[in-house]
């Protein structure tokens, strides 16, 4: 059985999703992207160190690389 839905439905909803939206926006603050920006520097750090070459765009099809060097060029 469907039903339909009325417009104090929608509010409701809306209220729901906003607050998902700024509880999710909350997550991540200011600091945090802070610490994980130092912690990314030190693990690119362990790993220049220990000889270890990381290629984030190793695991991308040919053609998505080919694009993103195009876009560099351009």
């Amino acid at each position: 059985m469907l039903a339909v839905l009325e417009f104090f439905d929608y509010v409701i909803i809306a209220i729901i999703v906003s607050a998902f939206g700024a509880s999710a926006a909350a997550v991540f603050s200011a600091q945090d992207k802070a610490r994980i920006a130092r912690l990314d520097a030190k693990v690119d750090l362990l790993l220049k160190h220990a000889g270890i070459e990381f290629d984030p765009q190793s695991t991308l099809p040919e053609d998505v690389r080919q694009a993103l060097g195009q876009d560099d060029e351009g």
